[in-house]
């Protein structure tokens, strides 16, 4: 008897690191469709179908559903900083880092790409076929961010540093399996309304560009969209301050966590004795992380190699 066709059947990969690139790239296109999309329709209909707080909510749906995406499959990072915030806590590979860089920038250009194929002809109609990045008529600021005019690069950096060191941080803290104890199928939830409270607190003056794929991407397809190099040199280059704050504060704000409060938090596995007695039974567990963390570990449930199953991959 010939077995009913299904989907599942096509096409199924069983090398994990093209697997978790395709997560990476689905995950963050999902996130920066909702980013770009809501900007076009604030920008293009001048407040009339969104706003500074729609744009916000949209954007902490989106981030909810790219992490309810790729959550069990690469761990949905969809940013770099948050891979950033994995590696420093041993919950991915560094060598792996790039990968899940690349696959990002990846699915946030695809993003801008489809928002700008949707709404081309509300733009043209918008800006008269020109391409501008001043004034009334100006639609660049849809995929990428540009500081006020009267902000110094100093205070910029900081307002960034800090939003983006909020988003890692609290991050950190909720994917912490030793602290909250969050509920894996929570934490997307969560997410919500930390993005939600960071745009609605940091978003005025810089744009909030705290994740670095849609902040960078949007900015490189504009200058592929015939807004030219301008979007690189505006605000007197502009352009770099964004990612070296993200990363800077990332590595702030975790690594202030983990010695104010991670680092000395009981494992699940420890006895009430281990205090009193001055010994550690889980110091690999906690060097390592090589315990299942809320599902933000990869389950390799495709690779069945033996070896690499017993190692309990990280993401």
């Amino acid at each position: 008897m010939m077995k009913a066709f299904t989907l599942y059947k096509i096409g199924r990969i069983r090398n994990k690191w093209i697997t978790d690139g395709l997560s990476e790239i689905m995950s963050t296109f999902m996130l920066a469709l909702f980013v770009y999309a809501s900007g076009a329709q604030d920008v293009l209909t001048r407040g009339a179908a969104s706003s500074p707080t729609g744009r916000a909510l949209a954007a902490g749906v989106g981030l909810m559903l790219a992490v309810y995406c790729g959550f069990n499959a690469s761990g949905a990072c969809v940013n770099p900083c948050i891979a950033l915030m994995f590696c420093l806590t041993g919950k991915l590979q560094w060598r792996r880092y790039p990968v899940y860089v690349i696959c990002e920038f990846t699915g946030a250009f695809i993003a801008a790409c489809f928002t700008y194929g949707i709404y081309s002809e509300l733009i043209s109609n918008f800006d008269g076929g020109k391409r501008q990045m001043y004034g009334e008529n100006a639609t660049a600021h849809i995929f990428t961010s540009f500081p006020r005019d009267d902000l110094s690069k100093t205070t910029g950096f900081f307002d960034i540093f800090t939003g983006c060191g909020l988003l890692t941080g609290t991050t950190c803290m909720l994917t912490d399996p030793n602290n909250a104890k969050t509920a894996s199928g929570v934490i997307p939830l969560s997410l919500v309304f930390l993005l939600y409270g960071i745009l609605m607190s940091f978003g005025f003056q810089t744009g909030a560009p705290i994740n670095l794929t849609i902040d960078f991407s949007g900015r490189v397809f504009t200058y592929c969209a015939g807004y030219g190099s301008e979007v690189f040199s505006r605000g007197d280059y502009w352009f770099w301050v964004p990612p070296v704050a993200c990363v800077c504060g990332t590595i702030a704000f975790v690594t202030t966590y983990q010695l104010m409060i991670g680092n000395h938090l009981p494992m699940d596995d420890e006895d009430d004795n281990d205090d009193k007695e001055g010994t550690v039974k889980s110091s690999e567990n906690r060097d390592g992380f090589t315990k299942d963390l809320n599902h933000f570990s990869s389950k390799d449930s495709i690779n069945t190699n033996d070896t690499y199953i017993a190692e309990n991959t990280k993401i």
